[in-house]
């Protein structure tokens, strides 16, 4: 999950309330998809990117219910609990590709963007990597990866995970050949799939929808945690 920086400055989280909404493409190209973007303030940004949202029957946006938070000074860190999102029988037809999370406000103009998740993290290598590698040293992963999950650092420099890596985890392995080419320290790979995709959709997605049950669940244990990155 992503979090956008402006929104998250001016949330009060002993007053104002949040909400979820699903964004959605009637294309199976991830090129339909829009990507986070930090800059984005507002729900209404998203429009202005080309986001469409979900738009079949059934489907409204739904508040999320938020307990007191839980600061954590050690690790600085405040949690804060969240109950499940139920989005109910939905009619088939498009493909989420990702959940926004915002507080609420008059109109799109003022509902401020909080977080993103489309199923994908950001990769980041915390060491230079020869062509052929099969072990990539990172910096550690906030969300877990399956196997298979698919990197692609840029200039060529493409493998897929040979077995599932932890949140945590400062390396990975990949199957062979290895990685592809050559790839520098800073080097990102900002679409890598998360656990938490859905297999139901090609390619990968947060849900699809076909007639059936939508449970889209806030994070796996229900927890969105805002961690402080030194300062």
């Amino acid at each position: 999950m992503r979090l956008y920086p402006s929104g998250l400055a001016g949330f009060d989280w002993q007053s104002d309330s949040l909400a979820c909404l699903l964004l959605r493409t009637t294309s199976p190209d991830p090129a339909d998809e829009i990507s986070f973007d930090p800059q984005h303030s507002s729900v209404a940004d998203l429009w202005d990117a080309g986001a469409m949202e979900v738009d079949v029957a059934g489907y409204a946006r739904k508040p999320l219910v938020v307990g007191s938070p839980v600061i954590d000074t050690i690790a600085g860190e405040a949690r804060f609990d969240a109950a499940d999102l139920d989005f109910g029988v939905l009619a088939s037809g498009e493909n989420i590709y990702a959940l926004v999370l915002f507080r609420e406000g008059s109109d799109d103009e003022d509902r401020s963007l909080i977080a993103f998740d489309n199923g994908s993290i950001p990769l980041v290598l915390a060491a230079d990597v020869a062509a052929g590698s099969t072990l990539l040293w990172i910096e550690p992963l906030v969300e877990d990866l399956p196997s298979g999950a698919v990197i692609d650092l840029g200039s060529g420099a493409t493998g897929s995970l040979a077995s599932a890596a932890l949140k945590g985890s400062r390396s990975i392995a990949l199957a062979a050949p290895g990685l592809s080419a050559a790839a520098n320290a800073g080097a990102r790979c900002e679409s890598v799939r998360t656990a938490r995709v859905s297999t139901q959709a090609t390619p990968p997605a947060l849900a699809y929808l076909n007639n059936g049950p939508l449970e889209v669940v806030f994070d796996a244990a229900g927890v969105l945690i805002i961690q402080s990155q030194g300062g």
